[in-house]
């Protein structure tokens, strides 16, 4: 149901319908068995029952006629077989439930198995109350048996500075937000953020700093205001439907029945994906956070709405640090600074201006889009500490 509108737009009902025909029929075939074995299994233990009911009591007419046993004692020896039987039968009913037992409890023990991410660092240090600056130094990370994907990356990027970071698909861009969220840890070098390691600080305090918002970001069951507040129960209606027009939400809002507090279905099928990136963004700048990650942050706006994005991420990035992904070159020369990674590493970094004349790649993507530098387009609120 999730992906009913690409089904629908591919013509694709009947291939699906025929696949989830088969599914069900392949479960409904299993079932079918696994009942006609536990079916079989319990009818053929009640016929040895009462084969065994029956050889016992023959066999015991002949001794109660001899004498060798008592009437009273055959009825009893047979009443034991009986509650012998039933009892066998509710254990043999038992069992299938026993196998899904088992089965579910071998999962939840191999997830309770997997490594923990510590909460809390060995020796923690106190997050400082402002971050002045985010520095990687000789940073290497490589997938498990895999080749290296980043190779002895460093910069240093200060308070109120802004650095998009462009490159080729799957050259390790979204791979740097992860590590920065702590996600994942650099195979050698340090990540440092106010002058400590960031997996020195405790891993709640230091993510509570940073705001993300990625390219497919996720909205949760209620209502639109309660999926941008979230927990800011300071922000006023007033201050909401600001935020909203300043993103060229507001027509959204009142299209809806409720306003801000129409409901969001599930996988926000009602909502289109500029405006979950919007609303995501929202939410991300509410929280005021310290160092602000952006993964494609336009990837779904149109020319309008994505300056009316760009300029409210601008109108507070001295507050912060700024990193921002994007392959939209146009944005590249809002920033500071530009990190350009390609398939051997780090390829360029530095102005924009100054690596469309010294890398090849950066000019290359440049001008793939038709894009060349305008110094009227450059981000102005922050520097970092690789400018000349």
């Amino acid at each position: 149901l999730a992906r009913i509108k690409t089904i629908k737009a591919l013509c694709a009902e009947d291939r699906e319908g025929r696949y989830m025909n088969e599914w069900v029929d392949g479960h409904i075939d299993l079932v079918c068995r696994a009942q006609l074995i536990s079916t079989a299994t319990r009818q053929a233990f009640t016929l040895i029952m009462v084969a065994c009911f029956l050889v016992v009591a023959f066999i015991g007419r002949y001794y109660v006629v001899t004498g060798v046993l008592g009437l009273g004692e055959l009825v009893a020896i047979l009443t034991g077989i009986v509650l012998l039987a039933q009892e066998v039968q509710r254990a043999i009913a038992f069992v299938p439930s026993l196998q899904g037992f088992s089965v579910a409890v071998h999962r939840y023990l191999e997830t309770l198995d997997r490594p923990v991410e510590p909460l809390e660092p060995d020796n923690p240090v106190p997050l400082p109350t402002t971050i002045g600056d985010l520095t990687f130094e000789n940073v290497c990370f490589a997938y498990e048996g895999g080749k290296s994907l980043i190779t002895d990356l460093s910069f240093s990027l200060q308070r109120g500075g802004f650095m998009a970071v462009v490159g080729l698909s799957g050259a390790g861009k979204s791979t740097l937000i992860e590590m920065i969220l702590a996600f994942r840890q650099p195979t050698s070098g340090r990540i440092l953020a106010g002058g400590a390691s960031i997996y020195d600080y405790p891993l709640a305090q230091w993510r509570q700093a940073v705001g993300v918002v990625f390219q497919h970001p996720d909205l949760f069951h209620g209502t639109i205001k309660e999926n941008v507040v979230f927990d800011r129960s300071d922000i006023t209606d007033d201050h909401l439907a600001q935020a909203f027009r300043a993103l060229g939400l507001d027509r959204l809002i009142e299209s809806r029945p409720g306003g801000q507090h129409a409901l969001v279905l599930e996988a926000a099928a009602n909502l289109s994906e500029g405006e979950v990136q919007r609303l995501a963004l929202l939410r991300t700048l509410f929280r005021a956070p310290q160092v602000l990650l952006l993964d494609e942050p336009t990837a779904a706006l149109d020319a309008h709405s994505e300056t009316a994005v760009m300029d409210l991420i601008q109108s507070h990035a001295a507050e912060r640090i700024t990193l921002m992904i994007t392959h939209r070159m146009s944005l590249a020369f809002r920033a500071d600074t530009v990190l350009v990674i390609g398939p051997e590493g780090v390829e360029g970094l530095g102005p924009p201006v100054r690596l469309y004349e010294t890398c090849p790649l950066f000019k290359y993507m440049c001008l793939a889009q038709h894009v060349r530098p305008d110094s009227k387009a450059r981000f102005t609120a922050g520097r970092t500490a690789d400018d000349p």
